[in-house]
């Protein structure tokens, strides 16, 4: 990402430094496959979202488990796909894209969209934890719960994600700082 002229790691950069071999093992064809796979049921639901055309060739079954989801638990997407950008200290360190903020129940949360075979509850506490600065920090509010969309074809969770320890989130966006060198801005 280029913020304000200056490049800064990803939030998936930023996280394959906690994480380093998340995907070892397996094969590229196939993360490929998951990939292309993952980015229709985005589009899908961000164009649901949207009140566009849905083109759900290939994810019907999951987006319909979102469908279902969101009728079960109540939820509305007040935005999606929205860029955030992650200081630490006087220094912008990262940016990346969450996948919706959510209204359920009168509260504001994350949710994120993952197709994964196996769920990561610990990537995402320390995912949605980041975003979370990013949001609070990029437009001023505060998120008050982290959810998980888990949909694959036989899978259709809505999963509350506990966020990483904050102590350690901090510690690794300093690592990112001292080694960035960019300007305060």
């Amino acid at each position: 990402y280029i913020v304000d002229g200056i490049e800064v790691h990803s939030v998936t950069q930023i996280l394959k430094r906690k994480f380093p071999a998340k995907y070892a093992g397996i094969a590229q064809w196939v993360l490929d496959t998951a990939a292309r796979l993952g980015t229709k049921l985005h589009k899908a639901i961000d164009d649901h979202e949207a009140g566009r055309e849905v083109d759900d060739s290939e994810v019907e079954e999951e987006f319909n488990n979102y469908l279902n989801l969101k009728q079960k638990y109540g939820f509305e997407v007040l935005r999606s796909e929205l860029p955030v950008i992650i200081p630490y200290e006087s220094k912008i360190v990262a940016a990346g894209r969450l996948d919706m903020i959510i209204e359920m129940d009168g509260q504001i949360g994350i949710a994120d969209i993952k197709r994964t075979y196996k769920l990561d509850k610990s990537y995402l506490a320390w995912q949605l934890a980041l975003y979370s600065i990013g949001y609070r920090y990029t437009y001023g509010e505060h998120i008050e719960f982290h959810r998980c969309l888990h949909l694959r074809k036989d899978v259709a969770d809505f999963g509350k994600i506990s966020p990483a320890n904050v102590t350690d989130v901090s510690a690794l966006l300093k690592e990112v700082a001292n080694e960035t060198g960019q300007c305060p801005f």
